[in-house]
């Protein structure tokens, strides 16, 4: 078929297959019942309930079916309801296989805190397995991202990677601890294969808890599997390693999580800041950093080139006292000035005269402003619920600053209507902030969302903004710490 092609022209081909010349019989195949023991699926009205992963997370059972087919195979997941078992933690259980001449095993099965290598036995005999990590990318290109931040050194971009299990199931999105719908934090689950010679009776599990099974299915057929006339994917030449936390920086100990994709890889790893050798201690558990520390990682696996070393700094600091003001005196809202210019980048407003004065009941745009060539300072105070980390995102077209007492946080300076994102350490009670933004032409958009400990990233709740009656955005700012 010869298809010509100018610009802007697509073509659309329709295409129907005849008959095939032969047929297979399809699979002969019988799911298991599992003794499930973790609550590891959560539905849409229930996202709290469960916790895949050991950190709250769940694979989001509005996306994951009862029933399921992956090459042909047929799984049955287990029940969904609130607070029932639908996980089965691999800890060297044992589990009956059915008579019936099935001649291999199909397990619906991820594991959490990276690949890891799952040794089974049938009737005693061992067979080793890689389980992939339910929620690491199953590939990608060479990356510029390491451990959330860009990198301009060569040197220092992750090695591209494709995994090789077949991907089962995906869901394209999963619950947060919070309760939160974490979109395009992609969940997958794996079929994995296991060979049953004739008349095997027994299955005995991996002693290792991070690896998890969601179903199991035995079939018999000659034709169970596809054959790949060629491989997708170009083999691995390099190793890689991700460094996975909740923060860079931390109040109370964090745990830090190394994987690696690279099946069979090796991970060693080093806190002192030097680079990791061959020498250097084997990653075989979660770090749990008390101090401010460098962690390097670096993984090993024959054949392959291993000079990528992953490096992230995470800092203890302390959180940030609240303000001292008579609560008497404070009204709902923000304090806000108008301003009238054009701007490419945020101005000294403090030497500007502005238009008018006014107050916003959460962080926006006035209805009745302007919608070209203005600027906007508003200040008050945020009302935070607890000790801990929390995450600021503040999206805006054009340019925009937080600063939040009396220090900037954050600044997002491109004129598209994305998001820039800090991390700042907050002690429960009243922090003293100040939003600056300006809006040259064309779209405008402003807004300022926050996490915290218990609370997914959200837009700022109206009720924990407060500013000091009659007063302008300026005094708000010199608020000093208690």
């Amino acid at each position: 078929m010869v298809l010509d092609f100018e610009p802007f022209r697509p073509r659309t081909l329709a295409v129907r297959l005849a008959a095939p010349p032969a047929t297979v019989a399809p699979t002969a195949a019988r799911p298991l019942a599992l003794p499930f023991d973790r609550d590891g699926i959560s539905g849409d009205g229930a996202r709290t309930d469960g916790d895949f992963d050991g950190a709250g997370r769940t694979i989001a059972g509005d996306l994951l079916p009862a029933r399921l087919s992956s090459g042909g195979i047929p799984f049955r997941t287990g029940p969904q309801a609130p607070g029932q078992a639908n996980v089965l933690d691999c800890r060297g259980q044992t589990l009956e296989l059915p008579e019936g001449g099935y001649d291999r095993l199909y397990l619906l099965a991820a594991a959490v805190g990276g690949d890891r290598p799952a040794t089974f036995a049938v009737d005693g005999a061992p067979v080793t397995r890689i389980v992939p990590d339910w929620s690491e990318a199953v590939g990608q290109w060479d990356n510029r991202l390491v451990a959330g931040e860009l990198q301009a050194d060569p040197a220092r971009i992750a090695p591209g990677y494709a995994k090789t299990v077949p991907v089962a199931w995906v869901g394209t999105h999963r619950h947060g601890a919070r309760g939160e719908n974490e979109a395009y934090a992609f969940s997958s689950l794996f079929r994995i294969a296991i060979d049953l010679p004739a008349g095997a009776r027994r299955l005995t599990l991996p002693d290792d808890p991070r690896v998890r099974i969601l179903a199991a299915t035995t079939a018999a057929s000659d034709t169970n599997e596809a054959v790949p006339a060629q491989p997708f994917v170009d083999p691995a030449t390099a190793t890689v390693v991700h460094i996975d936390a909740p923060h860079r920086i931390f109040v109370e100990p964090i745990t830090v999580v190394l994987t690696s994709p690279v099946p069979g890889a090796t991970i060693r790893y080093t806190i002192d800041g030097s680079e990791p050798s061959a020498a250097s201690t084997i990653y075989r558990d979660p770090l749990r950093l008390e101090r401010t520390t460098a962690v390097n990682a670096r993984a090993f696996a024959p054949g392959l080139d291993d000079r990528f070393v992953a490096a992230a700094t995470f800092t203890r600091v302390e959180a940030r006292p609240p303000v001292a003001v008579d609560r008497a005196g404070l009204a709902p809202g923000l304090a806000c000035r108008l301003y009238e210019g054009d701007w490419r980048s945020l101005p000294d407003f403090s030497a500007l005269t502005p238009l008018r004065s006014l107050t916003l009941p959460s962080v926006g745009l006035p209805a009745d402003g302007p919608a070209e060539r203005f600027g906007l300072v508003c200040g008050g105070l945020l009302e935070v619920p607890g000790d801990g980390v929390y995450t600021v995102a503040l999206r805006s077209e054009d340019g925009s600053a937080l600063f939040v007492d009396g220090e900037k946080i954050v600044e997002k300076d491109t004129i598209d209507f994305t998001s820039a994102r800090a991390e700042v350490a907050l002690a429960a009670g009243l922090h003293a902030v100040e939003l600056r933004y300006y809006q040259r032409d064309f779209t405008l958009g402003l807004e300022l969302k926050i996490d915290g400990p218990g609370e997914p990233l959200a837009p700022v709740r109206p009720d924990r903004l407060y500013h000091v009656a009659d007063a302008d955005p300026p005094a708000e700012a010199r608020l000093g710490p208690r």
